[in-house]
């Protein structure tokens, strides 16, 4: 008896398509069959599924539905009741159920269309979406409503109105014999950011007067993009401080109605500076008319709680006084965006002592 002969594979999507020359005895007589092998990695033989599960009277034979991972197929030569030696094998990989979200990753608007890319599923099969859990995630509309036999599709999945603010993930779930369940990201984001809190702390010796040891900060609806605060800052989830080469600017233009208005540079940002906006400061008497007064400072933002901080150190000396209680209100730069790019819209105020 022969030795199988080597086998050829071609994978296409979660399918394995093995197919070899014809094996003859020494006399140039045909053997009457075949007999398919999986191994895994480990040497472990597999139960092989599909048209390769029986003896083979054809020199090739498809397996579906193969689990992912990296498998070896071999062949045997059978004749009556005499069966030759395994061949040697050919190693393949059948890649691990893939979807994700082309376009758009972040949705502006309710309802939404999103295409998607679900591959390597188990095919031809039932193909459905669920939002944020995979078992009990409400049914999401999509087409098609099957994975073809090569596993692989294009796939478009609506979002409804009323899907919550923030991270969602879309689970794109295959039937058949093997259940692949993936999930995929996605950001609603509708509404834009605000500022929706505006503290001003004296910390230094007098209430009402700005100096070193003051700290302002503005607390947002949610997460801003970093980078849009200040091009230097990485976009990513942690706190961020510059302390050097920030200057916080408290003027007066001179007009008989104008306020005080603080607003922040800070040299370390790039040429499109750091952007904070302005806080005017509700009443005159900060600085003298006309003027203006600087500090050195430092400004944070934390993620965690949205908040953006501005701390005054040392000043220049300007010719600063002491006011009543005013209304502040702090107007962000429209630069600023959030998470997923839309901008900061309205105002926040505080009535009090400022500073």
């Amino acid at each position: 008896m022969p030795a199988g002969p080597t086998p050829q594979v071609a994978v296409t999507g979660r399918n394995v398509t093995v197919s070899w020359p014809a094996a003859t005895l020494r006399g140039g007589e045909p053997v009457s069959g075949y007999q398919v092998r999986r191994v895994a990695a480990d040497g472990t033989g597999a139960t092989v599924g599909g048209s390769c599960s029986s003896t083979l009277t054809g020199l090739s034979c498809t397996e579906t539905t193969v689990a992912p991972g990296t498998w070896s197929y071999g062949l045997t030569a059978l004749l009556a009741g005499w069966t030759g030696a395994e061949g040697p094998r050919t190693a393949v990989t059948v890649g691990a159920p893939a979807f994700s979200v082309t376009s758009p990753a972040t949705v502006t608007s309710l309802p939404a269309t999103v295409t998607a890319t679900v591959a390597n599923y188990a095919g031809p099969a039932a193909l459905t979406f669920r939002l944020d859990d995979a078992a009990t995630g409400p049914l999401l509309a999509a087409a098609p409503a099957a994975v073809p036999a090569e596993g692989t599709a294009q796939v478009s999945i609506t979002l409804p109105a009323g899907v919550s603010e923030g991270a969602h993930q879309i689970f794109a779930i295959g039937g058949g014999s093997a259940i692949d369940a993936v999930a995929a990201d996605i950001l609603v984001d509708t509404a834009p950011p605000r500022p929706t809190q505006l503290v001003t702390t004296n910390g230094g010796a007098t209430a009402g007067a700005i100096e070193p040891g003051d700290w302002l900060a503005v607390v947002f609806s949610e997460k801003l993009m970093p980078s849009s605060l200040c091009a230097a800052w990485s976009d990513d989830d942690t706190a961020k401080t510059i302390s050097t080469g920030v200057t916080v600017t408290v003027s007066n233009d001179g007009a008989p109605t104008s306020s005080d208005v603080l607003t922040v540079a800070v040299a370390g940002c790039g040429p499109t500076g750091f952007h904070f906006g302005s806080l005017n400061l509700g009443g005159k008497g900060f600085v003298a008319r006309g003027t203006s007064a600087t500090f050195a400072g430092s400004v944070t933002w934390s993620p965690a709680n949205a908040a953006l901080g501005v701390f005054l150190g040392a000043s220049n000396g300007g010719k600063l006084g002491t006011v009543g209680p005013t209304t502040a209100v702090y107007t962000p730069d429209p630069a600023m965006t959030d998470l997923g790019g839309l901008g900061v819209t309205g105002t926040v105020s505080r009535t009090g002592r400022q500073l």
